[in-house]
Order: structure tokens, then C-alpha cells, then sequence
């Protein structure tokens, strides 16, 4: 039996990261993983439940678990991951401080091998300091990380999104851009390479520079 739990790289952080802290808000300071399953059943890599999970630094007990949504609603698609799959679950903060964001797949609990798996479009999760989430961006399988990982997301403001992984059909994987609300596949390819993408980020030390040229690739 195992458990996937993938850290976020990042702190939730105090005074200008978010509001003042209100009900049902994270509370600045604390520590946000995502949770791959919940902790009980046996991992496949099948599409599999995942939660954000709140901690204290100061350890003790989960403070509150948010589960992503495991059914369509309204314009919101389904979010899931593969439970197997240790190059995905990458948690991310917003250069601007105001989202978590983090990709997975519009299928169904269960689907079998859904990084594989044909017609599964992917999808970016934005979720803002009082646990609203958005998964109103869609990546159609056909034009980006087709029949394969799609592992990671980063945003500058929350409303436009670099992702990376990779694809069966090579010039289909890399890094892509795409905006908030996004279904059509309006997206562009900034970086492609014949390896997989893991992981972006973006280099906030570097102000002066336009996002585009601050974005870092990691590539496995």
C-alpha cells in the first residue's frame, strides 16, 4: 500500500501574500500539499481523488483538507491525477502570491491508465487563498500532452498559465501558454523538447524582466 503525498514548494506566505485570514481561508504561514488518494486505498495509475491538505509548520493534525472537484460543474471540469505517476502532482504559488495552481486530468475516478488513456483532455487548477477553485481551463488532449504526463503549471497573476509535460506525438509536449477560462485550445508552445518537461517556474527575483524570459524549465 502506499501513499503519494507531494509537498507544495512553498509556504503560504504572511502580510501581502493574501487577505487577512477569514472563515474558511488558509492561514497564512501554513503549509499546503497535495495529497494523491486518501491514504487508505492501494495506488494505481488509474485517475485518482486528490485534496489539498493544510498544515501547520508547527505540525499536529491536517487543518482542513479541499478536495478537488470530481465532477463537472457549470464551466468547472473534473480534476483528477494518476496514482501512480510520480512526475505529477507539482503544487505551485502565483509570482503574485494569490493562487495555487496545479494540472491534472478531466476524468472520470477510475478511468484506467488516464495518462494514456485517449480523449482525456488536461486541465489547470487555480485555487485562491479562501479555497475557491477554478478549473474553467482546459487543454484539449488532441493539440497538447496527448496520450501522456501532463505534470506541471505556474501562472504569473492567476489568470495566464505556462504548463509542462510531455506526449506520445513529440511536438505536442513542452511548455504551452494559455489564459484563465481557456477551452478551444488557445494555447501557443513556448518551448518544446524531444525530453520530458518535469517542471516550470518562474524567477520572481528577476522583476525587470518580462515573464516570458523568466520562466525556468526542468527537464528529466
Amino acid at each position: 500500500m502506499r501513499v503519494l503525498l507531494v509537498t507544495a514548494s512553498l509556504l503560504l506566505g504572511a502580510g501581502a501574500m493574501f487577505a487577512p485570514p477569514l472563515f474558511a481561508q488558509y492561514t497564512p504561514g501554513n503549509l499546503v500539499v497535495l495529497r494523491v488518494g486518501d491514504g487508505t486505498t492501494p495506488l494505481s495509475s488509474t485517475a485518482t481523488p486528490i485534496n489539498l491538505v493544510e498544515y501547520s509548520p508547527s505540525g499536529g493534525a491536517a487543518i482542513n483538507t479541499l478536495p478537488m472537484p470530481t465532477a463537472a460543474s457549470g464551466a468547472n471540469a473534473r480534476l483528477t491525477m494518476s496514482g501512480s505517476a510520480g512526475s505529477e502532482g507539482a503544487l505551485n504559488r502565483s509570482a503574485d502570491g494569490r493562487y495555487l495552481v496545479l494540472v491534472g486530468y478531466d476524468a472520470a475516478v477510475a478511468t484506467a491508465g488516464v495518462a494514456s488513456a485517449t480523449g482525456i483532455n488536461r486541465v489547470v487548477g487555480r485555487v485562491d487563498a479562501a479555497r475557491n477553485i477554478n478549473t474553467t481551463t482546459i487543454l484539449p488532449q488532441s493539440g497538447a500532452y496527448n496520450t501522456n504526463n501532463i505534470r506541471s503549471a505556474v501562472s504569473n497573476d492567476g489568470t495566464q498559465f505556462w504548463t509542462a509535460g510531455t506526449a506520445t506525438t513529440s511536438t505536442l509536449g513542452g511548455v504551452r501558454y494559455t489564459t484563465l477560462g481557456a477551452t478551444d485550445g488557445a494555447y501557443s508552445l513556448v518551448q518544446h523538447r524531444p525530453i520530458p518537461v518535469l517542471l516550470v517556474s518562474i524567477l520572481i527575483s528577476y522583476m525587470f524582466l518580462p515573464v516570458r524570459d523568466r520562466l525556468r524549465v526542468y527537464r528529466r
